[in-house]
């Protein structure tokens, strides 16, 4: 009958596991590869930005998405 209680074996792998870097899940690195996407996603979007003429950065975004009744175009 199970009591719910960590038993000796899953102790001993979670103490192993938070000693030894290289035994933890690769979840930190997840976490590494998505914060350095992010960064390269804005840089990139900065960078298209700075390109752009000034009739286009000045342009309100509904103006091209609507006409002038509101609708989708």
């Amino acid at each position: 009958m199970e009591t719910g209680a960590p038993k000796a074996d899953d102790l001993t792998a979670c103490a192993k596991t938070a000693e030894d870097p290289n035994l933890r899940s690769d979840g930190r690195q997840q976490v590494d590869a998505a914060s350095a996407l992010a960064a390269e996603l804005l840089a990139l979007g900065q960078d298209c930005a700075a390109r752009l003429a000034d009739p286009w950065r000045a342009l309100d975004h509904g103006a091209l998405l609507y006409d002038d009744k509101g609708l989708p175009r």
